[in-house]
């Protein structure tokens, strides 16, 4: 299927590209007839960089910069963030950290003085860090409850094992009790500053003024190091198939994740993988759905994405459904995956997925802070500078033999982990045959 004429153009906005005398990068667009302006700054500091058994220290060092600053407390800050109308998002992931924010344009100067008296003069106050410490403790405990974020927990553990990938953005239980204040007031001045960081702000703007305000504010930001810490490389998953059994009494379902080799971002087929993914997984009419759903009534939902970081990536199955018929479910996943490796798409599928993921796309991009996500990926991972206007052309441009070749190399038939999350108990003895057996204690992910 030949690129189509039919295609409406994505227009971007101009992109203005400076550099302000501490060495932020700062990029500045135009966007939107909306009087609502969207900021997001990149750090180049990744949840799994932290010193030995303090996991966790990057989520807990970004969300007390909102507790507090040295001239207000953290109910101050509070309430002069919700009286300037902002909605505030501060998260540690595996590559970078993310401050995000949405706000009425009018204030943007305002909240510019405040951020930055945020990053230059934060509070790291002992009591706001206990609160926030026991909160998060607490957190972790009670999301085991919840079977997807069980499930998630244990095949990260159990995929990634000692990479940094392979620990908790909010740490774990053990490593907070035995973490203080200065370890992360430390880890902050240490790891954070202007030069590893990109600030990204678009909306009904003066790009001029906007600038001048960055170069007022922000510019006075002075600290951290010259380059980001580099992620290691990961060596790949453990061979040969695996299962992994994560027990919670009490559960009304079990949890399944088949996990195995992907790709990073930026890899030069992702544009096929992209299209295969949506088929096998990424969508409603899928044939993980069609099998899972359909077919045999196993599960409300079954699909599978591809998890792309900066040094690897994983490919990943997800699926639910009842003690007795989790065995069934694993053989029903293991099998739709090697026949559609086997085989790939036929062409009527290819067809229609490149449309549907077509359709898609601008939706994705739509909003302000949807874009600058898209943008500031393509600059933290190295992507093309046209990725966003070349999207779906390249979509459109996969062909049978791109997308086939692209199913036997990358779908996975070996080297898998398979997990099961719930009440698994009585199913150890059933699932001897598709591998090797190993329990992990609530503990080791707590």
């Amino acid at each position: 299927m030949k690129p189509s004429s039919k295609l409406l153009p994505i227009q971007l906005p101009t992109i203005e590209k400076h550099k302000l005398g501490n060495g932020l990068s700062v990029r500045l667009m135009k966007r939107g007839l909306v009087p609502l302006t969207s900021l997001r700054l990149t750090i180049r500091l990744g949840s799994g960089v932290c010193p030995p058994g303090k996991s966790g220290i990057g989520g807990l060092m970004l969300q007390l910069l909102r507790r507090g600053t040295k001239h207000k407390t953290a109910q101050e800050l509070m309430e002069r963030i919700e009286v300037l109308g902002v909605d505030l998002e501060m998260g540690a992931r595996a590559d970078c950290s993310v401050i995000s924010a949405v706000l009425p344009t009018p204030f943007l100067e305002d909240f510019l003085v405040l951020l930055t008296e945020m990053l230059c003069e934060p509070a790291f106050s002992e009591e706001e860090f206990e609160r926030l410490r026991k909160r998060t403790m607490a957190r972790l405990v009670n999301d085991l409850d919840e079977p997807s974020a069980l499930a998630a927990r244990a095949w990260t553990h159990g995929f990634w094992g000692t990479h940094p990938y392979g620990l908790n953005p909010s740490g774990s239980c053990k490593d907070l009790e035995n973490m203080c204040r200065q370890d992360v007031e430390t880890h902050y001045h240490t790891h954070v500053g202007p030069k590893i960081s990109h600030l990204y702000i678009a909306g009904d703007i003066s790009t001029k003024e906007v600038l001048g305000l960055c170069e007022k504010t922000l510019g006075t930001w002075k600290q951290g190091p010259e380059v980001a810490q580099p992620m290691p490389l990961f060596e790949g998953p453990a061979k040969g198939d695996r299962v992994l059994l994560a027990h919670k009494p009490e559960q009304t379902q079990v949890q399944f994740r088949l996990v195995a080799k992907g790709i990073p971002k930026g890899h030069p087929a992702v544009f096929p993988l992209v299209a295969i993914g949506t088929l096998l997984g990424g969508m409603f009419t899928s044939r993980l759905v069609n099998a899972v759903r359909v077919k045999r009534g196993l599960s409300y939902h079954a699909g599978c994405y591809w998890d792309q970081r900066a040094v690897a990536g994983a490919f990943v199955a997800n699926s639910f459904t009842k003690l007795e018929t989790a065995q069934a479910l694993a053989e029903v996943v293991l099998g739709e995956i090697e026949a559609f490796q086997k085989k790939g798409p036929t062409p009527s599928e290819l067809v229609a997925v490149k449309q549907y993921l077509c359709g898609c796309f601008p939706m994705a991009i739509q909003t302000n802070d949807a874009f600058l996500a898209s943008l500031a990926d393509i600059e933290f991972y190295g992507l093309p500078e046209n990725w966003i206007e070349q999207y779906r052309d390249n979509i459109l441009a996969v062909d049978m033999k791109q997308a086939r070749q692209a199913a036997r190399d990358y779908l996975a038939t070996d080297n898998r982990l398979l997990v099961f999350a719930g009440t698994t108990d009585a199913l150890a003895s059933r699932l001897e045959r598709l591998g090797p057996i190993q329990r992990l204690e609530l503990s080791e992910i707590s």
